[in-house]
């Protein structure tokens, strides 16, 4: 498992960084560029599920969401 991978999706390319702390869920921060502007969002972990967190974002993150989560699915079960 990575702390840190690059997923590139519908050739987007986002950088994933897992944040784990013991007493909140497993996250990962999303950074990405959205006009030549940073933009930083997060996926948790919620009762087996992973969901993006509500942000103002465009619309083609949601599009990209499953393969962020296949990426994230991925990189957990890695050893």
């Amino acid at each position: 498992m990575q702390e840190e991978l690059t997923a590139v999706v519908n050739d987007r390319t986002y950088l994933l960084k897992r944040i784990y702390h013991s007493e909140l869920p497993l996250t990962y921060h999303v950074h990405f560029e959205h006009n030549g502007r940073p933009v930083v969002f997060r996926i948790r972990l919620e009762s087996s599920d992973w969901k993006v967190l509500p942000h103002q974002l465009p619309d083609y993150v949601r599009e990209d969401a499953s393969g962020l989560i296949g990426a994230i699915k991925e990189n957990e079960t890695a050893k």
